[in-house]
């Protein structure tokens, strides 16, 4: 199925790439999110005609991105208290992105669960040190500390 891409798709193209991708790809995950449209006569003459307004809209959007990234680089790290650490240090539980995402966001900076990353995919599980990515924008990285201590 061709789509037109919206907006930079990783590992896909740039803003008004015409690209092939499966049809559930497109179904499930581009038209809903509104990084791309269908690759017909009509949307191709569409896209022409707004295209000026989308490359402002993402300039506009990866400027916010820095104002943000900078933020965070200027936290650093940030500490999370578990209330129930078991032997070796392991916690009952673990602490996900949400969680990271509201311990940020509490320190000031509006962060969504969807933009942390974490180490292979998983929550933090043991007390210490921990370097996650929080990816703002298509583009952009932060890379944090997240210190995970027991409450007792």
């Amino acid at each position: 199925m061709q789509v037109i891409l919206l907006n930079k798709v990783d590992r896909l193209g740039e803003i008004g790439t015409l690209v092939n991708v499966k049809a559930g790809y497109a179904r499930n995950f581009l038209f809903p999110q509104g990084k791309a449209i269908t690759a017909t006569k009509k949307n191709l003459l569409y896209f022409k005609n707004t295209q000026l307004k989308l490359q402002e809209k993402l300039i506009e959007s990866h400027a916010i991105a820095k104002i943000r990234l900078e933020k965070l680089n200027k936290l650093g790290s940030i500490i999370i208290l578990s209330n129930k650490v078991g032997v070796g240090g392991k916690l009952f539980g673990s602490i996900g992105a949400l969680e990271i995402a509201n311990a940020i966001t509490n320190l000031g900076v509006q962060v969504s669960k969807n933009e942390v990353k974490l180490p292979n995919k998983r929550g933090l599980r043991v007390i210490g040190d921990h370097e996650i990515k929080v990816q703002l924008c298509s583009d952009l990285y932060s890379t944090l500390i997240i210190t995970v201590k027991s409450q007792v």
